[in-house]
Parts: C-alpha cells; sequence; structure tokens
C-alpha cells in the first residue's frame, strides 16, 4: 500500500537546523578570535623584548603573568559569549533545555580551553610568527574536527584522535547534550574534562613560556 510521509519532521529538522548552524559557528568564531588574541598578546611582549620586565613585575611568578595576562581577555570574551547566548536562547527562543545558565557555564570552559590550547601551542613555538600560523591552520580545521561537517565517527581513527584535541569539539557535544537533547548534566562529564584538560595542560605549558620569557633580549 501506498505510504504517506509526513512533512512534520522535515520541517522540525529545518526548525532545528539554523539553531545548530549558528551555536557551532559563533563559538567557533570566538575561539579562533581567542587562540589569535593570547598568541598576538604573548608574542608581542617577545617581539617587544618587554617579557623580563613584565616577569618582574609579577615577582618571576609565571602563573602569576599569565593569570593577570589572560583574565581580562577571559572575561571579555565571556561578556560576548554570553550575550549571543541571550539573545539566541532567552530573546530568538532557540532550544536550549537545561538552561541559560548551564550553556554559559560551557561557554566559559570553552574560552578557557581555547586560551589554553593557544598557551600550549606558544610554549613548544614561542615565535608570534609561527603560532599564528598554526592557530590559522588549526582555526581552519576546527570545524570539521568537530563533528559539525561531517559525523568524526566516521573519521579515519587518526582524525578522531586529533579531533580530541579540539575544544569546539567537546563544546560541541556540551551543546548537543544540553541545549538539544537536554540530558542530565552528569552525562556530560566527558566533555566537561576535556574542557577542563586543557587548562591543566596549560600549565605544564607555562614553564616553557617562563624560559622564553626569561632568555628575550631584555
Amino acid at each position: 500500500p501506498q505510504q504517506r510521509v509526513s512533512l512534520s519532521t522535515f520541517r522540525s529538522v529545518g526548525a532545528a537546523l539554523p539553531a545548530i548552524i549558528i551555536m557551532i559557528i559563533l563559538p567557533g568564531i570566538v575561539g579562533i578570535l581567542i587562540m589569535l588574541t593570547t598568541q598576538y598578546t604573548l608574542g608581542n611582549e617577545i617581539k617587544r623584548e618587554s617579557c623580563k620586565r613584565l616577569l618582574s613585575m609579577a615577582h618571576n611568578n609565571i602563573r602569576t603573568m599569565l593569570s593577570g595576562k589572560m583574565l581580562p581577555y577571559t572575561l571579555l570574551y565571556w561578556l560576548v559569549l554570553s550575550c549571543i547566548d541571550v539573545i539566541l536562547y532567552k530573546f530568538m527562543e532557540y532550544p536550549c533545555q537545561n538552561g541559560l545558565l548551564t550553556i554559559m557555564i560551557g561557554g566559559l570552559l570553552y574560552i578557557v580551553a581555547c586560551q589554553s590550547l593557544s598557551l600550549i601551542i606558544f610554549s613548544l613555538f614561542p615565535s608570534m610568527q609561527i603560532s599564528l600560523s598554526i592557530i590559522a591552520l588549526i582555526s581552519v580545521l576546527s570545524l570539521s574536527m568537530s563533528g559539525f561537517t561531517f559525523p568524526v565517527s566516521e573519521m579515519n581513527p587518526l582524525l578522531q584522535t586529533m579531533a580530541e584535541f579540539f575544544p569546539l569539539r567537546h563544546y560541541f557535544l556540551f551543546y548537543v547534550d544540553n541545549c538539544l537533547n537536554g540530558v542530565p548534566l552528569q552525562y556530560s562529564w566527558q566533555s566537561v574534562a576535556a574542557l577542563i584538560g586543557f587548562p591543566l595542560l596549560g600549565l605544564l605549558a607555562s614553564i616553557p613560556i617562563k624560559y622564553a620569557y626569561q632568555n628575550c633580549s631584555k
């Protein structure tokens, strides 16, 4: 017998698609700006040969210096991302099953993770030109590796492993769980743990950054 297909399924998918696109592309763009800003902020101190003076102002404590350097940008970008969340979820009424506060906290973790990844890259390549080039390459790959354009589960095993090193991948999973699916927060623990893992690795990255700052010209 002839079967009829309801158009409601296609309408629901079509209605959700703009939300998914916007809520991944916008954080992706913000993440790119965060990493580029972090690279420029740290690399410019070496270029201007002011890193030793900056380190002495922090009493030779590199973590204090990095915290003071990064915290204003963290708050600024969190304000930007929070404004995006309020506009989309509060006023435009895009789906947010677990509430606005949950996705805002996820946004804060994502921002710190992006800054930490940028610190790790700078610790490996303490040159503004080289590190900015690497960040540009990572930015090009971030949307694809997040699983937004192609499912990560269908990728080559090596690419699946590489995808775990992109903060946008974990933020995307956090967004799907909490905004679209509305599952309890404890079921997103893997995404949360991964986002927290980036700043923990960033603490280790502070050691070679301190060495690079101590050995700049002035």
